[in-house]
Formats: C-alpha cells, sequence, structure tokens
C-alpha cells in the first residue's frame, strides 16, 4: 500500500468519524462541576469548547442519554445538599 492510498484511508476514516459525532445527540454541559462530576463517573467528552455568551466560560460538549441524565441529577442533587449542610455548619458557627 503507497502512501497516497494510506492518507485516503485516514480521511475516510477521520471523516466517518466525524459524522459519527454529528450524528450522536449532545448535551451542552455549563457547570464545570456537573462536567467534573459526569467525567468522574465515566462519560466520555465530545468536545470542549468556549461559551458563546461569555468566551471566558467552559462549555463541555457528552453524548446525552438517559444515564447522562440521570447521573446529572444525582451530581446537582449531591452538590445542593452539600452546599446545605455547609450553609447550616457556617449558620451554626457564627451562633456560637
Amino acid at each position: 500500500m503507497d502512501i497516497s492510498t494510506r492518507k485516503d484511508n485516514f480521511k475516510d476514516e477521520v471523516a466517518t468519524e466525524i459524522n459519527k459525532a454529528e450524528e450522536t445527540p449532545t448535551k451542552l454541559i455549563f457547570r464545570t462541576y456537573i462536567a467534573k462530576g459526569l467525567i468522574n463517573a465515566g462519560f466520555p467528552v465530545i468536545d470542549i469548547k468556549a461559551n458563546r455568551d461569555d468566551p471566558a466560560r467552559t462549555v463541555f460538549v457528552f453524548p446525552d442519554s438517559i444515564s447522562l441524565r440521570d447521573n446529572m441529577q444525582r451530581i446537582i442533587k449531591s452538590y445542593k445538599r452539600r452546599r446545605e449542610d455547609r450553609e447550616k455548619q457556617e449558620q451554626e458557627n457564627s451562633e456560637d
């Protein structure tokens, strides 16, 4: 197999992967703590890009699935619970 044939095959493989990614429904994640939790849970990141409205912020792109959405809800509930616990602790400390 010569070099030009290998290059053509590689281009075909890359094009196929790009097309598969474009067909996959995606979920945009704007909160870093949610993205980090999903990554830690084993969900693959498709892309990372700048937020259109605020280029200093990052948007994480994940393949959408029911499992991903269930994990998002779990992560959000856990975050809220920890935040409430922290606020209670601070309030109790300020009363003492």
